[in-house]
């Protein structure tokens, strides 16, 4: 069995104005605030001494993904971060955080045999599950070991058995995270458009051609 760690982030519209001056946008403070809490928790359960020989699975790099990598690598430097995902971009991302990229829709099949390569058949130590998807949960039950820890973020369209975490006690740790990286992650809000454009940067997003968007409503 593993633990698991459902993480949903209630809608929330104060508590911003200091994340939305570091970065311009109150949008990096709910998903970095989320995600610092889906890592922060997940290796809550786990020694410092097992969370340096431990190898971490990351299930979806989108934004979301790409920012509880940060924090990961930031805060807990396990010894193999696995980012598993099908856009070569978003991978590429990935990689340029420190983990090592795996591209499930051209190595589908090799999924097992990689976590069972870097963790010498026990399976991932934790998995962060980021993707709020019932196959993507079921990834994170294959790849991860007896006893591990799944760390789930997302808003689940199918039935989900378990209660929503509240992540506002941990902005301010949060902030502090996000401060430590904030200069490798300018790619996730390097976007800029005018909110005419919104339709088409919407289908954009939908494709998974851009990461975050910002609508400049005054241009």
């Amino acid at each position: 069995m593993a633990d698991i760690f459902p993480v949903i982030s209630p809608s929330e519209v104060h508590g911003f104005t200091e994340l939305a001056n570091v970065f311009g946008s109150t949008d990096w403070a709910r998903t970095h605030r989320s995600q610092f809490f889906a890592a922060s928790n997940a290796f809550s359960h786990i020694s410092r001494a097992q969370i340096h020989n431990s190898t971490v699975a990351i299930i979806g790099c989108g934004p979301v993904g790409l920012c509880a990598l940060a924090a990961t690598t930031a805060l807990h430097q396990p010894a193999q971060v696995l980012a598993i995902d099908a856009v070569p971009s978003r991978l590429q991302n990935a990689a340029s955080l420190g983990a090592e990229p795996f591209n499930y829709e051209t190595q589908r099949h090799d999924l097992g045999a990689r976590i069972s390569e870097l963790t010498h058949g026990r399976g991932a130590d934790v998995v962060l599950e980021l993707v709020g998807a019932k196959a993507a949960l079921g990834m994170a039950f294959d790849v991860v070991r007896p006893g591990g820890v799944i760390s789930s973020v997302g808003v689940h369209s199918s039935e989900f058995p378990f209660t929503a975490a509240q992540v506002a006690s941990v902005f301010l740790e949060a902030l502090e995270c996000l401060k430590t990286v904030q200069g490798k992650l300018g790619f996730l809000t390097d976007t800029v458009v005018p909110l005419s454009k919104a339709a088409a940067y919407y289908e954009a997003f939908d494709r998974m051609e851009v990461q975050k968007v910002i609508f400049d409503v005054w241009e």
